[in-house]
C-alpha cells in the first residue's frame, strides 16, 4: 500500500517547556530540513486549524515531522495522522520553567502565586479542551509516543525506532531555567501552590508515566547515536530557526522580534503585552 503524508508524517504536540526544541533539533539533525513548525496565522488563537495544517503542508509538502505549540492531541485535523507524539515533563518543573520564561522573555508578572492561579493544569488542558482529567486520559491513550524530558534518551529512541528512523542523535537539553538556584527556591517556596493549581496535571502525568515505563522496559539499552551532526544539517537548522523566530513569528503576531534580541537590547517596554502574545 502506498504511503500517504498522513501515514508517514510524525505530528509532535510540543507542550511548552517540555523539551520539544531538543526533540525537533534531533529530528532536523538526523533528517535535514524535512521538518516544519506549524504556526497559526490568525494572531488571535494559539490553536491550529485545518487551514493552518494545509498551509504548512503547502510550505513544505513532504515533511517527516510537523511540530508546534499550536498542536493539541484533541484537534480534529490531527485524527487523520497515524503517528502522534507529545513532549512531557513533571508538572512542577514545567510550571516553574514556564513562569520564568513568561517573566524574563515576555515581561510577565513577577509574582509566582498570581501566575500559578491562572496557568495551572496546563498539561491537562493540552489533552482536553475542557481541562477534564477523564477526557485527558482518554485522549492520552490515543497518543502513539510520549517523550519525557527526564527520560529523553530512551523515549526519543522509542519514537525513532517506531518511525523506522534508526536512532536519534544525543540531545543537549536546556536545563538552565530549572537548574538555577532561583528555580529551586521557587519550587521549594511554592510547593503547596504548585500542587494546589496542578492537581490534575500531577495525576495525569503519573498515569502516563506508568504506561510509558512499560514501553521502556522492552528496551534493553539506550537507543542513541554518537554520530557527529552534519554541517549541512546544522546550517539549515540555524537558518531555519532564525527565519522562524525573526520573520515568521513576528509577522504572524505571535512573538515580537525584540524577544530574540540579545538581552542588552531588550527591555520590558519593547515587548508587547503578554495578554496579546502566545508562544508557539
Amino acid at each position: 500500500m502506498k504511503a500517504t503524508p498522513e501515514s508517514r508524517t510524525l505530528i509532535v504536540c510540543h507542550v511548552e517547556k517540555c523539551g520539544g526544541t531538543s526533540l525537533t533539533s534531533a529530528l532536523v539533525d538526523r533528517h535535514g530540513v524535512r521538518h516544519v513548525d506549524l504556526i497559526p496565522w490568525r494572531g488571535r488563537s494559539p490553536l491550529a486549524t485545518e487551514r493552518d495544517l494545509r498551509r504548512t503542508l503547502r510550505m513544505r509538502p513532504t515533511p517527516l515531522s510537523i511540530s508546534g505549540h499550536a498542536l493539541r492531541p484533541w484537534l480534529k485535523p490531527l485524527r487523520a495522522f497515524s503517528n502522534i507524539a507529545v513532549t512531557l515533563r513533571e508538572p512542577a518543573g514545567r510550571a516553574v520553567s514556564d513562569f520564568l520564561h513568561n517573566r524574563d522573555r515576555r515581561g510577565g508578572t513577577t509574582d509566582f502565586t498570581e501566575w500559578a492561579k491562572s496557568n495551572g493544569n496546563f498539561i491537562t488542558s493540552t489533552f482536553s479542551q475542557s481541562c477534564s482529567l477523564d477526557e485527558a486520559v482518554e485522549i492520552a491513550s490515543q497518543v502513539d509516543y510520549f517523550v519525557f524530558t527526564e527520560n529523553w534518551t530512551t523515549d526519543a529512541g522509542l519514537l525513532f525506532a517506531g518511525m523506522g528512523w534508526g536512532v536519534p542523535l544525543e540531545a543537549h537539553t536546556n536545563k538552565g531555567r530549572t537548574s538555577t538556584t532561583e528555580a529551586r527556591d521557587i519550587r521549594r517556596e511554592h510547593a503547596d501552590v504548585i500542587a494546589e493549581h496542578n492537581q490534575l496535571d500531577i495525576l495525569l502525568v503519573a498515569q502516563i508515566r506508568a504506561e510509558q515505563a512499560k514501553a521502556r522496559e522492552e528496551v534493553e539499552s539506550p537507543l542513541i547515536s554518537n554520530a557527529p551532526r552534519s554541517r549541512r544539517s546544522s546550517f539549515h537548522q540555524i537558518s531555519y530557526r532564525a527565519f522562524r523566530n525573526l520573520v515568521v513569528k513576528p509577522a504572524a503576531g505571535v512573538m515580537p522580534a525584540t524577544t530574540y534580541a540579545p538581552a542588552q537590547y531588550r527591555s520590558r517596554s519593547n515587548v508587547s503585552s503578554p495578554e496579546n502574545l502566545h508562544q508557539v
